[in-house]
């Protein structure tokens, strides 16, 4: 090699994010799982449009996308709505625990646990556990939910569980 000819190292960008970066995402991600999981009144049977309107519009800030641009929004945004108007319960999060499954630069997916907590109208309470993967994506300096998939069937199993 000529002495004017030099060598360049092989360097790839750094794309991954910092401890503080990824532990601002968890948050958002601990923020909305705990809002949609949190049903303090149990919902009248049936189920109102207006009412599940209400739910979404609640939920809309934690979305990357518009609810109605994006259907599966629609669909997770009420589930959790629908299953306590459904079973005629309260419910809430429990256990809640996140661990990072893969991150690049302004996005991140989580894989989450969770204990569902959900309360009858005579104090009766059971415990029903959900795993799901959790993505954000970072919009304008905010973290907010791409994509939640949880185990397609549960909604079924607990909307038919008595």
């Amino acid at each position: 090699m000529k002495q004017s000819e030099t060598q360049q190292p092989d360097v790839t960008p750094d794309t991954s994010m910092d401890e503080q970066e990824i532990a601002e995402a968890m948050k958002a991600a601990e923020t909305y799982k705990t809002k949609e999981y949190t049903i303090d009144e149990i919902p009248e049977t049936p189920l109102e449009d207006e009412a599940m309107m209400k739910r979404l519009a609640e939920m809309e800030p934690l979305y990357a996308d518009n609810y109605t641009d994006k259907p599966g929004n629609t669909s997770y945004g009420v589930l959790t709505f629908r299953i306590a108007s459904v079973q005629q319960v309260s419910m809430k999060p429990e256990n809640l625990t996140f661990e990072l499954y893969q991150e690049a630069e302004n996005y991140v997916d989580f894989d989450y646990t969770v204990d569902l907590i959900l309360t009858r109208q005579n104090g009766e309470s059971e415990r029903l556990p959900l795993e799901g993967r959790l993505t954000l994506v970072r919009k304008n300096g905010k973290w907010l939910v791409q994509a939640d998939d949880i185990d397609p069937d549960f909604g079924n199993r607990v909307i038919t569980h008595k």
